[in-house]
């Protein structure tokens, strides 16, 4: 192949392959996968990296990539990450310098250089306290809220009631820490298949410091307002 043809190939696979080494030996535990997405979301990022402490989001941008989109990316991931990693050619240093500045600058951002074959830290990017994963949890995953109440076939209504359902019945920090078990549930045992299906966890109320029959009661006054417009 000429040199003009190898100039003109994308490194992005190569950046690839190399940053999932790379973290995969940081995060011997934890779990990577390429191009993720979720309800709501409107981007798809390069990697995803998940353990029980931290999820990290990363956005590749190779020698044949523009940053166009890099700000919209880059703010989206930051509202389900506990850091976001940018890795960026060296062609596009003078540019990350001149128009992101704001992004270089945030603390939960860290921004990668690759030259060389290799990778140098331009900006040190630190972990933000684990995200509310509620807006990823698939509808199945959101039902299992609701799965030991009783009285819950009395209202079968879309998704946005259920999400609303959710936030009267349970407290801010109850819905992040059952979102997080649920959450991991279907990345760590199953892998992120297309076949997965969420099942009752025993841990998903067990786990948060409430009373059952505090959130029974929240849930029937829930349904009494349905059910009586």
């Amino acid at each position: 192949m000429k040199e003009s043809q190898l100039k003109s190939l994308s490194n992005e696979k190569e950046i690839r392959f190399k940053l999932i080494q790379k973290y995969q030996s940081l995060f011997p535990k934890g779990f990577i996968r390429e191009e993720f997405t979720g309800p709501g979301l409107t981007t798809r990022n390069d990697l995803f990296l998940v353990h029980d402490d931290v999820i990290i989001s990363f956005e590749i941008k190779s020698n044949r990539d523009t940053l166009k989109r890099l700000r919209k990316q880059v703010i989206e991931y930051l509202t389900y990450s506990s850091k976001v990693i940018m890795v960026l050619d060296i062609k596009h240093l003078k540019k990350l310098e001149k128009d992101f500045q704001d992004l270089i600058t945030n603390s939960n951002i860290e921004c990668l250089i690759y030259k060389n074959e290799a990778f140098t830290t331009y900006s040190k990017g630190y972990f933000k306290e684990y995200p509310n994963l509620f807006n990823l949890l698939w509808v199945g995953e959101l039902n299992l809220f609701k799965q030991r109440f009783k009285q819950r076939s009395k209202i079968n209504k879309t998704e946005y009631d259920l999400k609303k359902m959710i936030r009267q019945v349970f407290t801010e920090s109850q819905i992040h820490d059952i979102s997080k078990t649920i959450f991991l549930d279907r990345v760590y045992n199953n892998r992120g298949s297309l076949n997965y299906k969420p099942t009752l966890l025993e841990e998903t109320i067990n786990i948060i410091d409430c009373d059952i029959l505090e959130l029974q009661n929240n849930f029937y006054n829930y349904i009494k307002g349905v059910l009586n417009g």
